[in-house]
């Protein structure tokens, strides 16, 4: 069991977050489903969702949070569960969030070096 000192996330976060889920909702096809719809505490992960017999948690990389500084539960928690780390950097243009990458917009966090 960890204990998480988290605080709440700020207002632009949940922005990006929000239009991460709804970028995620749209490639999905049939055997999707999400486990993880919401922001609240404590969170390793952002989202979750599985496909068949996969799970995936996604640390949604916008405002305040990076991997890099707060990747380590998530790393620890994905390892535990079994689920699929993955990242989703997101950018804010012309005052909207979108993914920084195109398909999916997921990256494996297990192939960042670190």
């Amino acid at each position: 069991m960890y204990r998480l000192e988290q605080a709440a996330p700020t207002e632009e976060f949940k922005r990006a977050w929000s239009a991460a889920g709804q970028y995620i909702q749209r490639q999905a096809d049939s055997g999707f489903n999400w486990l993880r719809t919401s922001l609240n505490l404590p969170m390793a992960e952002h989202l979750s969702f599985r496909i068949g017999n996969q799970i995936f948690f996604v640390f949604v990389e916008a405002a305040e949070f990076t991997y890099k500084c707060d990747g380590r539960i998530f790393d620890k928690v994905c390892k535990e569960a079994n689920a699929i780390p993955c990242l989703m950097p997101m950018s804010k243009s012309l005052g909207e969030w979108e993914p920084n990458n195109v398909g999916w917009a997921l990256i494996n966090a297990n192939s960042i070096g670190g």
